[in-house]
This record gives structure tokens, C-alpha cells and sequence, in this order.
């Protein structure tokens, strides 16, 4: 499964950057990298709750953020968790979380490299 960043989330991120004003790359890959925890820990309670509400809401949270920094992948696999929960497939929701957080550490390292790249 490839983990490549998406450029143009990221251009396009940099070209809302006003003069003078925190860096909108940065502060998204800082949202992205925060949330992350919080988010897969809110999954996984409530995936051992048979919670598929709160486990749809929190992946739909982890794909708009992963989505804003490029990370196309992570952001369908995501949106495949998000639909498997709104199906109510407990099954498929906890295969999808387990593969979550391989690919997430992935798109990190690419983010880290964007921004030392970019500084």
C-alpha cells in the first residue's frame, strides 16, 4: 500500500498562506499528527463497545484531516472505515482500524521530510 503525499493538498494549503500569518502547512500537519491519537483511541474504545457511531464520526474526523495534508490513502482507507460502520460491519471496521495506524506512522515520516524539504 503506497503512502506517497499528494502535492497538490499540500500547494494548495500554501497558497492560502497570508504574509505574516502561522504557516497553514505546518499547523494542518500539526492538527493531522495531534488528532491522530486521540481519534484511533476514540475507534478502538468503541470498536470493543460495538460503538459503530462514534467509530463512523471519528474516522470521518481522521479522513477530512488526513485529506488536507495529502494523505490519500490513509484518507480512503478512512472513508472505507467510515462507510463500514455506517453498514454496522463490526467485522470489517476492526480489520480496517488494525491498518490504520501502519499507514499513518508511513505518511509522518513523508510529512517530516516535506517540511524539512520545504524549510
Amino acid at each position: 500500500m503506497s503512502s506517497n503525499l499528494d502535492p497538490h493538498a499540500l500547494q494548495a494549503l500554501a497558497g492560502l498562506q497570508r504574509a505574516g500569518m502561522p504557516n497553514l502547512v505546518a499547523r494542518a500537519i500539526d492538527i493531522f499528527k495531534t488528532e491522530w491519537p486521540i481519534s484511533k483511541a476514540t475507534i478502538e474504545e468503541a470498536l470493543s463497545e460495538k460503538d459503530l457511531k462514534t467509530v463512523r464520526f471519528a474516522a470521518h474526523t481522521l479522513k477530512s484531516n488526513s485529506a488536507h495534508v495529502g494523505a490519500t490513502v490513509l484518507a480512503d482507507l478512512c472513508a472505507k472505515l467510515e462507510f463500514a460502520a455506517r453498514d454496522e460491519n463490526c467485522a470489517l471496521c476492526a480489520v480496517l482500524a488494525e491498518s490504520l495506524n501502519e499507514l499513518f506512522n508511513r505518511y509522518c515520516v513523508e510529512l517530516d521530510m516535506y517540511m524539512k524539504n520545504a524549510a
